[in-house]
């Protein structure tokens, strides 16, 4: 027998996990979300019944988002035994009514996704060893395409960003692949971003250039920087100063801030470049290290104190599975608290040139 659309479940309209990237081991569910899902569940097919709406169409509606965040507050309350020090702003008659879910749940905000990739695989030319089959190693890849590359492609990209979400903007970024022959190459980039130019009529794709200032001369670098801005509408740099010694263990990386002289000492040069050609905004990739020690946040403070000029944007923020806790002097030198501990020790106040990313963090 064949389900019928209205009997398909797409589950609750707020996802608790466990889920994953496939940068890190997804974590498992708390007590307290397990029966936040169970709760919901069975709120969400009362609410339902009470509104004369099959399940689905509940599920799909800000009535089902209401009534599942409704259940979380609840359960995060009885499990403190007090009142949380935040919330879901979200009351009864929300749960149950479209116009009241409306007013606490909709808006117009704009959502600027700063941390966009895909892979542009294209059976007729050459792709790179190390982009070849990057594809592999992403749960994107279970997409249902006959080819498991296409789940990857500007198509598919556009339509999960643009069509099945509320994203406003969003930015392409390079990904710890050598650019030449990478399917997330600076060409792949500027052809997505001329598709939606050419069926939006606006700039809502920008993208990155991609700086590898320890792989080849120095000076190649940066003659490669002002080349990229020159041809292409370059909004900002991604780097990855842990890049090949992740892949390799080699040991060949580098800091933002040239502070450890066994390194090749590249970032300084590579700042007063990116601040000369007028792109002066470097997102660098921090933590998920691959086991490479090259992902610290360390070197952000240093080198945001020292180029107020430039602004620092850091990628996953120091994050590291496993080790993250409250800040305190006794793990200043973990994850996230690398970063704190970097901005707080070379005084950069809240506001000034350093921004913590969030992409995994949560």
């Amino acid at each position: 027998m064949i389900a019928s659309y209205e009997d398909e479940d797409p589950g609750l309209p707020i996802k608790f996990g466990p889920c994953s990237n496939a940068e890190y081991d997804p974590a498992p569910l708390t007590p307290v979300m397990l029966e936040a899902i169970r709760r919901a569940r069975i709120d969400c097919e009362r609410n339902a019944r009470r509104m004369g709406m099959s399940r689905r169409r509940f599920l799909l509606s800000l009535c089902g988002a209401a009534t599942t965040l409704f259940a979380l507050n609840a359960c995060t309350q009885e499990s403190l035994k007090r009142k949380p020090g935040g919330n879901y702003e979200v009351t009864p008659e929300a749960t149950i009514d479209e116009d009241a879910a409306r007013e606490v749940l909709a808006g117009d905000e704009f959502v600027f996704d700063i941390q966009g990739h895909l892979l542009e695989y294209d059976l007729n030319r050459t792709v790179n060893a190390e982009g070849a089959n990057f594809w592999s190693l992403f749960p994107q890849q279970d997409c249902g395409a006959d080819d498991p590359r296409d789940c990857y492609s500007i198509e598919q990209f556009l339509e999960l960003m643009f069509i099945r979400s509320d994203t406003s903007m969003a930015v392409l970024s390079a990904l710890p692949i050598a650019p030449e022959g990478s399917p997330l190459s600076i060409e792949v980039m500027e052809e997505t971003r001329r598709v939606v130019t050419a069926l939006c009529r606006d700039e809502r794709v920008l993208i990155h250039g991609q700086a590898l200032p320890n792989v080849g001369t120095p000076q190649s670098t940066l003659d490669g920087m002002q080349a990229l801005v020159e041809a292409h509408p370059i909004s900002a740099w991604k780097v990855f100063t842990h890049y090949p010694d992740l892949y390799n263990g080699d040991g060949n990386a580098w800091r933002l801030d040239d502070g450890d002289g066994a390194l090749p000492q590249v970032g300084e040069a590579f700042i007063r470049k990116a601040i000369e050609v007028g792109v002066p905004t470097i997102c660098s990739h921090k933590g998920f290290s691959g086991g490479s020690a090259h992902a610290t946040p360390a070197d952000v403070g240093p080198a945001a104190r020292k180029h107020p000029d430039a602004n620092f944007v850091v990628y996953h923020s120091g994050f590291d599975q496993g080790v993250e806790g409250p800040y305190t002097p006794a793990t200043r030198d973990v994850g996230i608290n690398r970063l704190i501990t970097s901005i707080l020790d070379n005084g950069i106040g809240p506001n000034e040139n350093v921004y913590a990313e969030l992409g995994s963090t949560w």
